[in-house]
């Protein structure tokens, strides 16, 4: 060897790789030889004999202590080759690690970074792990500077190392699959086989994120992974067809984008170059990607979900640490900043987001709206913003800003997009604004229209259209307005729930439309005799009305009150049933008398009936907010006499002031101008009421159409648990009130006219699915159920088929009302429960929807009434 011994080791390789280069089961390393087989033992034994013959063929000498026969596994070079041809660390050497102890010196942390350093490409995110350890390799005083940080990254690797999996040699007749996952700090991925439903690990890589990256959103997170373990996996994938598991939601839709947004574009070359399907594969079940994300530090800094690059991350973080100038005065920064700009573009092979809306909203807080003027003049990749949406000191967000907000997410098919909305909704029925969230946070997706599409689909939920609550409208307000005084009266009872010491146990409230005028008279009961004797009593001493308005209360609808209503020539005006507003004057001055009786009650309530006559003079002589008057000043024409000392006073009688055509022109004064005079002020104030309330609801100009499908509110709820609206009806027609007349979906009309505010119109398309023309039938009676809580079947008996063959089990999306479902399980549940059976929403007796027939009790009883004085007046 005239050249020494230098080259000695690369010529005992080249001659050996010549000498067995025909024998594909020999490996070979400077002087060792691996002969590896998968056949039996005979085909091995002839293996092993053909390469001893070739040895000393060659005149080569083999130790023999050295030689290793038949062995299923064996160690070679610091690794464990085991059978099937799978490798991993070898025990011995992962030992010896465990058995390293904290360095003292910088001499042992660099022998103990050189053991490790050997081993690291089966250590995941080595680079990051070891990075304390490294920047102190060359210090001089290593205990001075060694901290806890440094013990966890020396434990971490030992971790790391004694942790390492088995990795198997690739063999394609098996399904390949693919596990990448991000975290916070990094991103990692496994290439595996799947072999008789187990995971056999061919390739396992993983790396940190840089300071750029750590910005990236989730999306961009994830997506940065699957290219990452594309690329480092390639030599094993291409032309492969193998399946892609991501724990991100929103990527399984990398296929269907019909325009590939921002970040597809980006690395469109890598990720459009395979074969692979994708599959969603929850977090807690992609442990191995997920693992080798996560083997860093817990405190890695992240800002996650912002759009942020390498331009815009820079420059940013430079502004932070740096005065903030006038925004006028940012020329030389801005070509700087262009510099750098052009300068990153030039280095990067993959094309990037070069503007993030978080350095427009940065951009906009600090330097205002010329700043982002003179940028984008200034800039050669523009971006147009509407003037308008850079208005100084608003928090309008410019149309680009709300664009780039959702430059990350996924673009579901448009068939799948109905379902990814009800499955977000159906957790928990939130609303609008909660679905919209988690499609955006938990799915990552996005699309054109999305939010209209939301509020259809929780507009057409049964179970929400049952419970939430609606705005309502109103028609305009047509407040009454009396001719004269006393013209106009409307009447009520109201009740203290206590019984007075005289026996009385409600209180008859009497209001005039035109002075609101009141009258409190205490009644025993409100049997119809009572209240017809005290309505005769008043309308005696104050001249019968024109008008009466009620309730339907059957204290006034009733045979006696009718009939003195009749006989007398009354117009009669009924309020619409469970409709307060219907009788609002009367209503609002029983609420005054009580809490005015309430006042000086001063704890014995059985005296209350005493005070009606002093609170109904305190109520007469108040100033009315509607006409600024006395009520009492309004009737009678005078001033009410003060609370004064009048004995020592000489009444006198002036022949001037009783002289009868005064008189006259007093009362033609008062009928000429002092009443039309009030009549303006009055109308007046209801002008400006309407006016108020229009302010603050939503009052509609046109009535609601004719077959248009609506809820109503539930009237007779009686707890919370039970539905705020009872439906669906049709509106098949008007009263002259401007009131609804409804029908239920199997024809029959409702018991009652409903008004306009509680109605709540049901969308045109959630109309078209509950359409009567698919064949709705009524229910007699629920009889019984099956299945479990929550998933419940009933068995219907229908209305008018009472031979048990027709009776059907239907589940409980198949009912418009929950309300036979209460029905029944009341029944049930009858012997446990104190609670009232829930009242119907309509009469038993249901009738076919003619209005000819609609059931009106008053109106039965006015039919009656009439016949009667017939009768009467044709045996006269």
């Amino acid at each position: 060897m005239c050249f020494g011994i230098t080259f000695v080791g690369n010529l005992v390789q080249r001659v050996l790789q010549e000498l067995f280069s025909d024998l594909p089961y020999i490996q070979v390393y400077v002087d060792d030889l691996t002969i590896s087989t998968a056949g039996p033992l005979t085909y091995h034994t002839e293996c092993v004999a053909e390469v001893l013959r070739r040895l000393t063929k060659a005149n080569l000498v083999i130790a023999p202590e050295k030689i290793v026969l038949a062995q299923t596994s064996i160690h070679l070079l610091g690794w464990s080759m085991v059978k099937g041809g799978g490798l991993m660390p070898d025990h011995r050497k992962v030992n010896t690690v465990t058995e390293f102890k904290l360095p003292t010196t910088t001499k042992k942390l660099q022998s103990y970074l050189g053991y490790m350093n050997f081993f690291r490409a089966h250590i995941p995110m080595y680079a990051h792990i070891s990075d304390k350890l490294d920047k102190l390799r060359n210090v001089k005083d290593l205990p001075a500077v060694w901290t806890d940080e440094h013990t966890k990254a020396f434990n971490n690797m030992k971790l790391a190392l004694v942790s390492a999996p088995l990795i198997h040699c690739i063999d394609y007749q098996y399904p390949l699959h693919v596990a990448t996952d991000a975290s916070n700090t990094g991103i990692s991925g496994v290439l595996y086989m799947l072999v008789n439903t187990e995971k056999r690990f061919v390739a396992m890589a993983s790396r940190a994120l840089n300071k750029v990256e750590s910005n990236y959103s989730t999306t961009r997170r994830e997506l940065l992974a699957i290219v990452f373990c594309f690329e480092r996996f390639s030599k094993w994938l291409i032309q492969k067809h193998f399946t892609l598991h991501t724990d991100h939601r929103s990527l399984i839709y990398l296929h269907s984008q019909e325009v590939p947004n921002h970040l597809l574009l980006t690395y469109y070359e890598t990720l459009f170059s395979l074969s692979y399907d994708v599959v969603h594969l929850p977090g807690h079940l992609n442990d191995i990607a997920d693992a080798g994300s996560r083997l860093f530090k817990e405190d890695y800094h992240l800002e996650g979900g912002k759009l942020v690059d390498e331009t815009t991350s820079s420059f940013i973080t430079k502004r932070k640490n740096k005065k903030h100038d006038n925004p006028n005065d940012q020329s030389q920064n801005l070509n700087q900043i262009q510099k750098i700009q052009y300068k990153k573009r030039k280095t990067k092979a993959t094309p990037q987001l070069k503007i993030s809306s978080t350095f427009y909203k940065k951009a906009m807080k600090q330097y205002g709206k010329d700043y982002i003027q003179n940028f984008k003049q200034e800039s050669k990749t523009p971006i147009t913003l509407p003037e308008s949406t850079c208005t100084s000191g608003t928090n309008t967000t410019p149309v680009v800003l709300r664009a780039l907000q959702f430059a990350d997410y996924m673009t579901p098919p448009e068939k799948e997009r109905d379902d990814i909305i009800n499955k977000a909704h159906l957790l928990g029925h939130f609303g609008i604004k909660a679905v919209e969230d988690t499609i955006h946070n938990d799915y990552k997706l996005h699309w054109t229209n999305m939010r209209k599409d939301i509020i259809r689909i929780v507009s057409n939920c049964d179970a929400c259209s049952h419970f939430n609550i609606a705005k309502v409208g109103y028609h305009p307000f047509n407040s009454v307005l009396p001719d004269q005084p006393l013209d106009h009266w409307s009447m009520d009872l109201g009740t203290f729930n206590t019984t007075s010491a005289s026996g009385n146990n409600y209180m008859l409230v009497m209001v005039d439309h035109f002075s609101r005028f009141t009258i409190l008279r205490a009644l025993p009961d409100k049997t119809s005799l009572t209240v017809a004797k005290e309505l005769l009593n008043i309308f005696c001493l104050f001249s019968w009305p024109r008008i009466l308005s009620h309730d339907n209360g059957s204290e006034f609808i009733n045979e006696v009150v009718s009939q003195l209503i009749l006989m007398s020539g009354i117009d009669r005006r009924l309020s619409l049933p469970y409709t307060p507003q219907g009788n609002s004057v009367c209503e609002r001055f029983v609420g005054i008398a009580k809490t005015s009786i309430v006042k000086l009650l001063n704890g014995k309530y059985d005296d209350w009936d005493l005070y009606l006559n002093p609170v109904q003079l305190a109520m007469n002589i108040k100033y009315s907010k509607l006409h600024k008057s006395r009520p009492y000043a309004v009737v009678f024409g005078r001033q009410p006499n003060d609370f004064k000392d009048y004995s020592n006073e000489i009444p006198s009688l002036s022949l001037e002031t009783a002289d009868t055509k005064i008189i006259n022109d007093r009362l033609k004064f008062a009928q000429e101008v002092v009443i039309p005079q009030i009549a303006a002020l009055i109308k007046d104030t209801q002008t400006k009421d309407h006016e108020r309330f229009a302010k603050t609801h939503k009052v509609l100009t046109d009535m609601y159409p004719i077959g248009r499908k609506c809820m109503i509110v539930n009237v007779h709820r009686s707890s919370k648990v039970q539905e705020r609206y009872s439906g669906p009806f049709t509106i098949t027609g008007y009263t002259k009130n401007k009131s609804y007349i409804l029908a239920d979906q199997a024809g029959n009309l409702l018991s009652r006219d409903v008004p306009t505010q509680q109605i709540k119109l049901l969308p045109e398309e959630k109309a078209s699915q509950n359409n009567t023309a698919d064949g709705h039938y009524e229910v007699q009676a629920i009889i019984a159920h099956k299945g479990e809580p929550n998933n419940y079947s009933y068995l219907v008996h229908w209305l008018g088929y009472n031979d048990p063959k027709y009776h059907t089990w239907q589940k409980v999306e198949d009912f418009d009302s929950k309300l036979h479902i209460e029905l029944y399980w009341a029944r049930r549940n009858a012997g446990n429960n104190t609670k009232q059976i829930p009242t119907t929403v309509n009469n038993t007796i249901r009738k076919k929807a003619n209005r000819d027939k609609h059931s009106n009790k008053n109106t039965r009883i006015i039919t009656r009434s009439q016949r009667l004085l017939e009768s009467q007046s044709n045996s006269k």
